[in-house]
């Protein structure tokens, strides 16, 4: 969940302060996620790293069981909560790539893919 708003800030210092990121964060290509982190999950392939791989097989599996209980709740009349669900399972894909550790840090792509998903579940509040 914090995902999205590190990506961002990591972002906004890469261009407006990078001598503020040191450590592992010093080096966009091989940063890990989050902000000067002492023991993060480094990017996919940065010296044998499967990323966040634990994230990965979770959404993964959580993109099936979604989609299992939307399937088996849309045959119900009342089929209440639906949308939301739908639009849960939408939001997986884009969760996976913002905190899997595949992207580079900081990158155009990966505030927006983190953005994205974080809007999507704010929607589902009002």
């Amino acid at each position: 969940p914090s995902y999205t708003w590190s990506n961002l800030f990591c972002r906004q210092l890469q261009t407006n302060d990078p001598t503020v990121l040191t450590g592992l964060s010093q080096s966009a290509a091989s940063a890990s996620v989050g902000i000067n982190s002492e023991c993060g999950i480094p990017k996919l392939n940065t010296n044998g790293s499967l990323g966040n791989i634990a994230n990965i097989v979770a959404c993964g599996l959580n993109f099936f069981v979604v989609g299992a209980f939307i399937h088996f709740t849309g045959r119900r009349k009342a089929a209440v909560g639906q949308p939301a669900d739908v639009l849960r399972l939408l939001t997986l894909p884009f969760q996976l790539t913002a905190s899997g550790s595949l992207l580079i840090q900081g990158s155009t792509a990966l505030v927006w893919l983190g953005l994205l998903p974080s809007r999507l579940v704010s929607s589902l509040h009002y």
